[in-house]
């Protein structure tokens, strides 16, 4: 087990034996198992006898393990192994929450109660350097508190290098504040449906302001914000706006097709890559429709802006 987990953490030769134990009050589950997270390591299956289980193992290193208990992915609760009595009770309904223990205690805590994004934000920022944050760090609500969110980020993942929800959230909050308004635009480099090829390099300094605009054919909210991104395009495109479509289509035809239908003649590239596409990962895209507003200098002026919000803030920045 100890080779197997990841979050590895020195600690003093002193008795590190741990239990987990609890009741089950799901109707029907007869074993749980106890499973590496975000990963199908399974180190333990233990049955449920009268209601209850109980697992001994040792705390060798700091870890976050899951409780798995039924074929539903929602049937998962998560514990820390560090040594002492752990007791994560499933109930009927709903999520258990481990206690006993320091960590576990934490988890419990900032589980069941009610707080607030400021203060969500304040417990990662307090637990950047333990296996807490790392627990904390799953929770995608932070983004209202960017760059705290990306120091604490950088900090747990040169402390827990390799680890899952480092590496696949910090990625994802690096790409997230590449879009951040007030930094400089990263560049896109793809093809165009003409067979040549475009970068957002190729566009953003010849413009006063380049709409950046991630959407899909297939995407359903991103067709319906085209009629009023057709409107802000037609009545701002001389005043200095021009836009680049970054397609997540995966198929040549379906993109083609769309554009054509749609009437979206402003400027188009994409690598047909889907959710692969590599602006998913330079600018943290993992919603669609998703868009990027650039000043000339480079500068990011707004994000996610949808609907008319794009016309309201070209007015606004050009003073009508």
């Amino acid at each position: 087990m100890a080779a197997a987990l990841t979050l590895a953490a020195c600690r003093p030769a002193t008795d590190n034996r741990l239990t987990l134990s609890g009741t089950v009050e799901r109707e029907g589950v007869d074993t749980v198992f106890i499973e590496g997270d975000q990963n199908d390591s399974v180190y333990a299956a233990i049955a449920v006898v009268d209601g209850k289980y109980r697992w001994q193992s040792t705390a060798d290193t700091v870890a976050i393990l899951r409780v798995h208990f039924s074929e539903r992915p929602q049937d998962v609760c998560h514990f820390i192994t560090e040594p002492g009595d752990i007791v994560l009770d499933i109930p009927a309904e709903g999520k258990g929450y481990p206690s006993g223990t320091p960590l576990n205690d934490s988890i419990s805590a900032y589980g069941k109660s009610d707080i607030s994004l400021d203060a969500k934000a304040d417990a990662l920022s307090r637990h950047a350097d333990d296996v807490l944050g790392v627990y904390l760090l799953r929770d995608f609500q932070f983004y209202n508190h960017p760059e705290r969110i990306e120091e604490a980020t950088k900090t747990l993942r040169e402390r827990f290098p390799g680890n899952f929800w480092t590496e696949y959230v910090g990625g994802h909050v690096e790409g997230q504040m590449r879009g951040y308004p007030g930094r400089t635009y990263t560049d896109l480099h793809m093809a165009t449906p003409q067979g040549g090829e475009l970068s957002l390099a190729d566009v953003v300094p010849n413009n006063r302001y380049t709409y950046v605009d991630f959407w899909a054919s297939w995407c359903g909210p991103c067709v319906g914000d085209i009629p009023h991104v057709k409107a802000a395009y037609e009545k701002y495109h001389k005043k200095g706006l021009e836009i680049v479509g970054v397609s997540f289509d995966s198929k040549e035809d379906n993109w083609k097709e769309a554009l054509a239908k749609y009437g979206m003649t402003w400027l188009h590239m994409s690598d047909l890559k889907g959710w692969g596409c590599a602006a998913a990962k330079v600018y943290g895209v993992n919603a669609i429709p998703s868009t990027l507003l650039i000043g000339q200098d480079g500068v990011i002026v707004a994000r996610d802006l949808r609907g008319e919000e794009l016309a309201k803030k070209m007015a606004e920045l050009l003073g009508e």
